[in-house]
């Protein structure tokens, strides 16, 4: 597959050249259609790097796409954003708040034969919170014990005022399910070779660190719905033109794209019948993130200039329309969004230019994943900040290294899309606020954060009560210019006429895409 894509690249200029070109219309997102094959194979071209099979050890959420396959969670998010019974077939929160109970299937077994019960959502939350290296414990730290009151029911004792976003949390890796006997006989072994560790659609059989993943179907899964491909072969593939030709020439079945002109290609193809085009909206914020703590953007006279150069109108010109302009971190209509929100730095090259004369000169320095989606933007947004007086340079990165050097602080800033609220905004404050990308990057910052979002981790709190906090949380966020958002990307995802259920992919509106539902016709 690897050598037919990269053939298929050379190729590339003069096989799409006249799709770049071609006329309007709506692209076509079409299914496949007709019986689906159980020998069938999948082969997935993905931009998404893949780095550990450890649920517990993910430094990068792209992870959470493949190892999703192998290991079931708790709960889950479909693909319309909304939680899910997986594991769990319900869940509720004690009127105290002291605990939170969640009842469990009673007929899942782990591929190894042991049995899923509530001993094993023991053994992986006391995991979680205690393995060295753990990319889970800080979500985990409201749970002060773990209960098993019988077979089928767990009982997670909470901190006063803290789990309110727990049910949430548990349809992330952070709720996948690792088999006891696994945890105990090679807990190390996991991020590499997690073998019959899990109780997913799939098992894993050979892995190669943002290269290669294969998976075959289990021998027996819960439900029928899922898991009904013979196999799963998964090619890093960061180059989006190389993924959109590799499913037109038939080297790849499934891939996503994002830019503007694979997009208007795709759904030229799609039109003439080429490949199949299916288009999501994602909750996901491309934006830019600034580093408090280093260089010009300590300022916030800066980061405000910087914020007020940025014009979400000519990114969305870049993307032919399929970047709308969007300025807060949740999208409109939310519960977790500010309701009626005004953004503060709106575009305004005059207030841009005094700003920088306020401080006296700003420079930045612009990294980005090069070869991705946001490579362009980086250029755009070069070019405005210049506008403003603003010396900004360029620093392409590997697309492997981007998130996890932005958040170790070598970077003054990230072009990215990579920014996705969750699916409960405590998780949201944890990954990008106080942990992760660490947008508060400051003790004092922190702090700031911490007593404006803390309260809204209550479960005796209404919804409403804790959408208030948060609009608090988020507004600071963005007055501070921490996150500069820019616009929400839509997506395609390109396929073979023979894949099924591309408008089924769980999780696909925060930029991954669940495939225990795709199957192949014959």
């Amino acid at each position: 597959m690897r050598s037919t894509m990269r053939a298929a690249a050379v190729v590339l200029a003069t096989c799409l050249a006249t799709a770049a070109c071609a006329g309007g219309g709506s692209p076509s997102t079409a299914d496949g259609s007709g019986e689906a094959d159980a020998d069938a194979v999948l082969r997935v071209a993905t931009p998404a790097p893949f780095n550990t099979l450890d649920p517990a050890r993910q430094t990068v959420v792209g992870d959470s796409m493949f190892t999703t396959l192998v290991y079931d969670r708790l709960v889950m998010t479909d693909a319309d954003d909304e939680l899910q019974p997986m594991l769990a077939t319900s869940w509720r929160f004690a009127k105290d708040g002291k605990h939170l109970d969640f009842t469990l299937r009673d007929d899942v077994t782990f591929h190894d034969g042991t049995v899923f019960d509530a001993a094993a959502v023991k053994a992986n939350i006391e995991r979680g919170k205690t393995l060295e290296g753990s990319t889970v414990a800080s979500y985990l730290e409201s749970i002060v014990g773990v209960d098993v009151v019988d077979a089928t029911t767990v009982r997670l004792h909470l901190a006063k005022g803290q789990g309110a976003e727990l049910p949430a949390i548990m349809s992330t890796n952070v709720g996948m399910m690792v088999s006891p006997a696994a945890i105990e006989e090679r807990s190390a072994d996991l991020a590499s070779a997690p073998g019959a560790a899990g109780s997913g659609p799939y098992v894993v059989t050979s892995f190669t660190p943002s290269e290669e993943l294969r998976f075959e179907a289990a021998e027996e899964y819960w439900d029928p719905a899922a898991g009904n491909l013979a196999a799963i072969e998964v090619e890093f593939a960061p180059d989006a033109a190389t993924r959109l030709n590799g499913v037109r020439s038939g080297a790849a079945d499934f891939a996503a794209i994002s830019s503007a002109s694979d997009m208007l290609q795709a759904g030229d193809l799609a039109e003439r019948g080429e490949l199949g085009l299916t288009e999501i909206t994602y909750r996901s914020v491309m934006g830019l993130m600034l580093n408090s703590a280093k260089g010009d953007m300590q300022d916030p006279t800066a980061r405000r200039a910087v914020a007020h150069a940025i014009d979400p109108e000519v990114i969305n010109d870049l993307f032919s329309g399929t970047c709308a302009p969007h300025r807060q971190i949740y999208p409109d209509g939310d519960w977790a969004a500010i309701a009626d929100y005004a953004y503060p730095y709106e575009h305004d090259l005059e207030k841009a230019k005094a700003l920088v004369k306020e401080a006296g000169s700003v420079s930045l320095e612009l990294s980005f994943p090069a070869g991705t989606n946001v490579e362009q933007p980086a250029n755009v947004l070069q070019s405005s900040l210049a506008a403003a007086g603003i010396d900004a340079t360029l620093n392409p990165v590997p697309v492997t290294e981007s998130n996890a050097r932005y958040q170790a602080g070598d970077f003054e800033s990230l072009v990215t899309a990579s920014f996705a609220p969750q699916a409960d905004p405590a998780a949201t404050v944890d990954l990008y606020l106080l942990g992760g990308f660490q947008l508060a990057r400051t003790e004092a910052e922190k702090e700031r954060i911490r007593a404006l979002a803390d309260p809204g981790r209550d479960p005796r709190l209404a919804q409403e009560q804790r959408a208030d906090i948060y609009a608090d949380t988020w507004a600071t966020t963005l007055e501070e210019a921490w996150f500069v958002p820019i616009c929400n990307v839509t997506t395609g995802i390109v396929h073979a006429e023979s894949v099924l259920h591309t408008d089924n992919l769980p999780w696909s509106t925060q930029g991954l895409q669940d495939l225990r539902y795709v199957e192949k016709t014959s």
